[in-house]
């Protein structure tokens, strides 16, 4: 909008959201918050409009063959929920963006890439008994423990562990909150080496797909205990003043 409201000599120097928020009189102190962002991009409009000697928005959009819509709240459910999301909503409102609660610096870590880590070689003295022993082992998607973890407790059983799905691969382990449904596994399935493993054993390679719960029962009491919820999750929150 600002290229195609504003005359050239009456634009802001840069289109950059900062930038133009500031030049708007605006200071967006949080970019990339969605809501700080929303705000400061309203500012912007509202400069525009004060820049082209727009009586108001309606004129403004009226002016430039734009509509303004109101777009409805989303309501609708997921078909299924992540870890992260789980983890998430037993915080309150700590990433409400309506909300000043803790600094930035101060929020727990949840989505990040995750950590591969190596692929151990099988340990001499494991169990042969164990139903990891000599099985290849895929996992995909985030577990209650670190992916490192995972694979150690694979190799420590007599497992070998890889990164992606091969012609070997025994078993994939799925992360991420997905649960074994039968036959109507493959809508829950949103990584590329799940849909690789179902793929494959549509073809008839003899893989198995397991879910988190499946793979901890394998391990039983080697399944390392429970950690500590994240500090901030106990941080008192106030709402924005």
């Amino acid at each position: 909008m600002l290229r195609a409201a504003v005359p050239s000599g009456l634009r802001p120097a840069s289109h950059a959201l900062p930038r133009a928020a500031a030049e708007a009189g605006h200071v967006l102190s949080r970019h990339h918050h969605a809501l700080e962002d929303a705000r400061a991009s309203a500012a912007i409009v509202c400069d525009i409009a004060s820049r082209t000697g727009a009586a108001d928005l309606e004129e403004l959009f009226l002016a430039q063959g734009l509509e303004r819509l109101r777009l409805p709240a989303w309501s609708g459910a997921p078909d299924r929920v992540s870890r992260a999301t789980t983890q998430v909503r037993a915080m309150g409102p700590i990433f409400d963006s309506r909300l000043r609660t803790v600094p930035d610096e101060a929020l727990p870590d949840l989505l990040r890439w995750q950590d591969e880590g190596r692929n151990l070689p099988p340990a001499a003295d494991a169990d042969p008994r164990h139903p990891l022993y000599g099985q290849h082992v895929v996992f995909t998607g985030g577990l209650s423990i670190p992916r490192p973890e995972a694979k150690r407790l694979v190799a420590a059983h007599g497992g070998q562990t890889t990164s992606r799905v091969t012609a070997g691969t025994t078993i994939v382990v799925v992360g991420d909150g997905y649960t074994v449904q039968g036959p109507a596994d493959q809508e829950q399935l949103h990584t590329n080496k799940a849909r690789d493993a179902l793929r494959r054993r549509d073809l008839g390679q003899p893989l198995r797909v397991l879910d988190e719960s499946e793979f901890r029962g394998m391990l039983g009491r080697a399944w390392p205990a429970a950690t500590e919820p994240p500090p901030t999750a106990a941080v008192r929150l106030t709402p924005e003043r």
